[in-house]
């Protein structure tokens, strides 16, 4: 059977228009990740060490900063946890973050609720500078100084 090229071509085209419109997307809320997040930053400034942190937010209020020199983080509602925080739809022990060198991986640990990483639904990932992690009714934002030194 004969095929008409410009049928693919078309097919193609919308495509493109598609992935474009899609990236467009990606990048506006990644743009209004980095308001978001340098607005917070200039609310409570990066303590001056070297290292990655995590700022802890809480109905748009920074609240601190956690230095993460420890290979695991735990971050949950258990008093024991590195990160304690005090919300009832967050498990005693709701996540983890580890390091390996100077990549960082946070791990739901199987809670109730999970946790989401920009916005999207997540069982686990390698962190970048700017992400926003939600447990419950706070958010966990990864912060790497820019004099990272490991």
């Amino acid at each position: 059977m004969f095929e008409n090229k410009y049928d693919t071509s078309a097919k193609l085209h919308t495509t493109l228009i598609s992935n474009k419109e899609i990236n467009e997307t990606h990048l506006a809320k990644i743009k209004n990740r980095v308001i978001y997040v340098n607005t917070l930053m200039k609310q409570l400034p990066l303590p001056s060490e070297n290292g990655a942190y995590i700022l802890l937010v809480k109905e748009g209020n920074p609240l601190s900063y956690f230095s993460l020199v420890k290979d695991s983080i735990s971050i949950g509602r258990s008093q024991d946890s590195y990160i304690p925080v005090d919300d009832g739809n967050v498990s005693r022990l709701h996540c983890v973050i580890e390091r390996n060198n100077s990549i960082f991986t946070i791990s739901d640990n199987e809670s109730k609720n999970g946790m989401t990483v920009n916005g999207e639904k997540m069982q686990s990932r390698i962190l970048c500078d700017g992400d926003i992690m939600r447990i419950g009714s706070y958010e966990l934002i990864f912060v790497l100084n820019k004099n990272l030194t490991m």
